[in-house]
């Protein structure tokens, strides 16, 4: 295993001051469900490993009159048990629920999934349906930014060595309902050969607005506008959702690796929108 130099800090100050003094050379972990394995792997050979597991301000998950906020360190196990979140982010709780083991989801967090940047992060999909936007901080910069900002490509996002993201926060919305789905070799424990998210606001049987989010089909999650366009203000039913989840294979751009071929993912992929969006209006269930 690579060997590394490990640094365990207990407020987001000396977190800062900690990676001013390191210069980039290092790795901030905090469930580490991946940085260890990676590290491990030698995918990525930090020369430091910087320890923000017990970074009491960053473990909250917060509501006030106009959004809930999820801190850093909030697990996947804490997003499941949240009544806060089922009520308005049904979505992120499913997507939480079916990522990895019980070992993975009580000890992984959020933030650590998303900064991951996997094009086929459970979370992400879910956070952009919900008009999600991450904190991000340094010692330049205090500053929301949109959650479809942040990635850039497979393992990559747009933040700076000096920069870190504290907090996830997404609107309320009462009256919007939400759903997530994936289809993968088993329902858990497997990474995604695909996954989506919807969000949807019904008038009636008008759909009033719909966003639509799915991951690995593309070297980043994507929304799927022209879809989204397509339903915006139409009666639904069962023809418009179909059509509409054919037409969705001309936004997609996956690729063939070790747990699909593209050709499969775009067979796929008409079932796993049309899922989703009847999850979420009630038509049926995945």
């Amino acid at each position: 295993m690579h060997q590394f130099d490990y640094v365990k800090v207990n407020s987001v100050e000396d977190l800062l001051s900690v990676m001013d003094r390191l210069c980039g050379n290092f790795k901030i972990i905090a469930g580490a469900t991946d940085s260890l394995v990676q590290i491990k792997d030698k995918i990525i050979k930090p020369k430091y490993v910087i320890d923000i597991s017990k970074i009491a301000e960053l473990n909250y998950i917060y509501e006030n009159e106009n959004y809930i906020e999820i801190g850093a360190l909030v697990k996947h196990c804490d997003v499941i048990e949240s009544g806060i979140i089922k009520n308005y982010g049904y979505a992120l709780v499913q997507s939480c629920s079916a990522i990895g083991s019980p070992q993975v989801r009580n000890m992984g967090t959020v933030v650590g999934n998303i900064v991951n940047a996997s094009p086929a992060a459970d979370t992400a999909v879910s956070l952009m349906v919900l008009n999600s936007q991450v904190k991000v901080v340094s010692r330049k910069k205090d500053e929301w930014l949109e959650i479809e900002k942040l990635f850039v490509g497979p393992g990559l996002t747009i933040l700076d060595k000096d920069e870190i993201i504290t907090a996830i926060r997404f609107p309320k919305c009462s009256y919007q309902r939400s759903y997530f789905y994936k289809i993968g070799r088993r329902d858990v424990l497997s990474i995604s050969i695909v996954n989506g998210a919807v969000s949807i606001v019904l008038n009636g049987n008008i759909i009033d607005d719909i966003k639509i989010a799915v991951g690995a089909v593309a070297p980043t999650p994507i929304r799927l506008f022209k879809i989204e366009n397509m339903i915006k203000g139409k009666p639904y039913d069962n023809g418009l959702i179909d059509d509409a989840s054919i037409g969705c294979r001309e936004e997609i751009f996956p690729i063939t690796d070790i747990r699909s071929t593209k050709d499969y993912r775009k067979d796929i992929i008409p079932h796993l929108i049309s899922t989703m969006i009847k999850g979420a209006i009630g038509l049926s269930s995945a």
